[in-house]
């Protein structure tokens, strides 16, 4: 009865879908028509009708009901309920029901909360979004259906595979969709501004508030899948450049230059082209990344069995999202012309214009990387694979100069408008304090280097880190200085009024700074050692200041999984450092019981601001009296980590919604 009434909703939300786009285009032909008011009030409907399909979904998986074919494949009656539940969107079918589901929340919300100096948009991004609820709506109610009945009931369920039984299934896939489909939101804002000829950029304030909130999540989805892989996996790393990993990092590349971008169009009508051609790039991109997992065209662990008819879909609405906001672009021109060209690159403007140039670079790098494989086996016959050593010679050397750029633009002045009293501010266009912060950046590149630090990369990443940084600082003083003159406030009373009224500005600099903290992280790559030795009860492995002490080998039971772990106690620089206890679960393969069982690693990490200490148990002996573990250091890597939820506080400052007054 729950499945049939979740189909029943997709049914009608389809159904229901269509015809308020046929609404919309009715009223839109017909100014002052009852139509766009009605078809205002379907985008709820649509919205309930979705929502009300996602809640029949978790009923039937928390339920454990195997007539259900989605239920069947992603779940087990032994499931705990949290991983019943990110079963969800394991799947093919649960995880377009859940863009879908999100997809109409906010078309409803957008449509049902918009401002009034945006209301001359409002019909135009309301039909956008629902042309793509159409989508959507079609590819789960007829093609992907989750609700789809097994031919008879089973017994039991095939499980969840145990790499995902993991609390980064809970929220790694929700915040990266969340990303690609908040990314949408904005898109319609600027194909409507083009659309309603919207001259004076109206679009501009909702389309830039929702791409940081889609880019905030996004953000999180990137890093946190990262962190997952890091302790699930078992190989060490939290990045390999898969093609999945690859798809997801499109668009926060375009998405991050959108953002100055955008600064520059609101402040001096510049860059009109590249704001509107960027934010319909990234959501191009979120759709382009969702078509390669599921297409089969390139391998990952993170794919979905491929589907031929879901690639000539999502292959359509690739041509369909990039293709129409082009012509868009193309045929209203004249609202894309820039105020002024960039003349001067030691401004502002000039920063932006190279950061936006250095993000589509690097994008168009990682995009070619990605696909190079399948271009070149399909076209020349013989296939062309790109690695680590590819990606990281392309986008190492264009994220050093990113943030150069990024430490420069924090202190270079806009360009000169004309006034006596800026000539003499802005003379001399680089201020002396930037010299002598690249200055302390290279004594700091010294110092590194006399106490051993030797790797080329390493060295000059944490010297432009430090540039960054120290450029952050400086603007921040400056600023509490001037706040202090004008209001004779104390330092932390100046500062504190600064980060609650001028949240924006305030915002963007801890976003700079958490990119300064996860490019740290990052550069501790170059020192990451790692060795791999069996060892009997008793004996000692050391590495990286690590000492650890093999006691043994142990099994636990926890329903139908079976856990053997080795218990290691570590010491560092001598001092007790705690109990690891590295392991490989046994799962019971409801699929294939006559295939034995499916194995997880068990990673066990343990570390501090410098280092991580990373064990993994490769295998053991017979009868247990010995055991192989392969063993590493990890240098600096939860900067990356507090790096991620900085840039989340950051950008949630920026998202607040109105400046105090001062």
């Amino acid at each position: 009865m729950v499945a049939n009434l979740g189909s029943w909703a997709l049914g009608l939300g389809l159904a229901g879908a269509v015809v308020t786009l046929f609404a919309y285009v009715l009223g839109l032909r017909r100014p002052g028509s009852p139509w766009l008011s009605t078809a205002n009030s379907l985008t709820a409907v649509l919205a309930a009708l979705s929502s009300l399909a996602a809640a029949a979904l978790v009923y039937l998986l928390l339920a454990s009901d195997f007539s259900v074919q989605y239920v069947f494949e992603y779940t087990s009656s032994d499931l705990p309920w949290q991983y019943k539940l990110s079963a969800f969107w394991a799947g093919q079918a649960g995880s377009l029901l859940l863009w879908l589901w999100l997809h109409t929340l906010f078309a409803a919300w957008v449509t049902n909360s918009i401002q009034k100096e945006e209301q001359p948009l409002l019909p135009y991004v309301s039909a956008v979004l629902t042309a793509i609820s159409v989508f959507f709506f079609v590819i789960v109610a007829l093609l992907a259906n989750p609700f789809q009945r097994m031919p008879r009931v089973m017994p039991e369920g095939m499980g969840l595979n145990p790499l995902l039984q993991n609390f980064g299934m809970v929220i790694h896939p929700v915040t990266l969709y969340l990303g690609y489909v908040g990314f949408a939101v904005p898109y319609a804002f600027a194909l409507a501004g083009l659309l309603a000829g919207d001259e004076r950029g109206a679009w501009l304030k909702p389309a830039r508030r929702w791409a940081l909130f889609a880019w905030m999540f996004l953000s999180i989805g990137l890093i946190y899948g990262g962190q997952w892989a890091y302790v699930e996996l078992g190989w060490g790393g939290y990045w390999a450049w898969d093609p999945v990993e690859n798809a997801a990092l499109f668009p926060w590349l375009v998405g991050t230059a959108f953002f100055h971008s955008v600064m520059m169009q609101e402040r001096r009508g510049m860059l009109k082209g590249w704001t509107t051609g960027l934010i319909i790039a990234t959501y191009s991109l979120c759709v382009f990344g969702t078509f390669l997992t599921r297409s089969g065209l390139l391998q990952s662990v993170h794919a979905f069995p491929a589907n031929p008819l879901m690639t000539v879909v999502f292959l359509s609405l690739i041509l369909l999202v990039s293709g129409g906001g082009a012509c868009l672009m193309a045929t209203r021109r004249r609202l894309l012309a820039g105020a002024a060209e960039v003349e001067d690159y030691l401004t502002k403007e000039g920063t932006f214009l190279l950061n936006n140039l250095i993000l589509a670079g690097a994008t168009f790098a990682v995009v070619y990387g990605t696909m190079l494989p399948w271009l070149s086996k399909t076209f020349i016959g013989r296939e062309i694979s790109t690695g680590k050593a590819f990606f990281n010679s392309v986008t190492i050397p264009l994220a050093l100069g990113l943030l150069v750029v990024l430490g420069l633009c924090t202190r270079l002045p806009w360009k000169l408008n004309g006034t006596a009293q800026n000539k003499k501010e802005q003379q001399g266009g680089v201020p002396a304090d930037v010299l002598w912060s690249g200055a302390g950046a290279l004594f700091l590149a010294a110092a590194l280097f006399a106490l051993g630090v030797r790797h080329p990369f390493a060295l000059l990443a944490l010297a432009v880190c430090a540039f960054v940084a120290l450029n952050t600082f400086i603007q921040i003083g400056l600023e509490v200085r001037d706040r202090m003159a004008r209001s004779g406030e104390n330092p932390l009373s100046a500062l504190g009024h600064l980060f609650v009224r001028q949240r924006r500005r305030m915002g963007a600099y801890v976003v700079h700074l958490a990119v300064v903290m996860m490019i740290v992280g990052f550069s501790g790559n170059a020192w990451n050692v790692e060795v791999q030795k069996t060892l009997h009860p008793g004996d000692q492995l050391s590495l990286g200041g690590y000492t650890m002490t093999f006691t043994g080998l142990r099994e636990e039971r926890a329903g139908r999984v079976t856990l053997v772990y080795a218990p290691v106690e570590v010491t560092y620089r001598g001092q007790a450092f705690g109990l690891l206890k590295p392991g490989i679960s046994f799962h019971p393969d409801y699929a294939n019981t006559g295939q034995g069982e499916k194995t997880s690693s068990e990673v066990a990490v343990k570390g501090n601001l410098l280092s991580d200490f990373y064990v993994i148990l490769a295998s053991w002996g017979a009868g247990g009296q010995d055991a192989t573990f392969k063993v590493l250091v990890n240098y600096l890597v939860n900067w990356v980590w507090i790096g991620m939820w900085t840039l989340v506080l950051g950008t949630l400052m920026t998202l607040w919604p109105a400046r105090w007054p001062s």
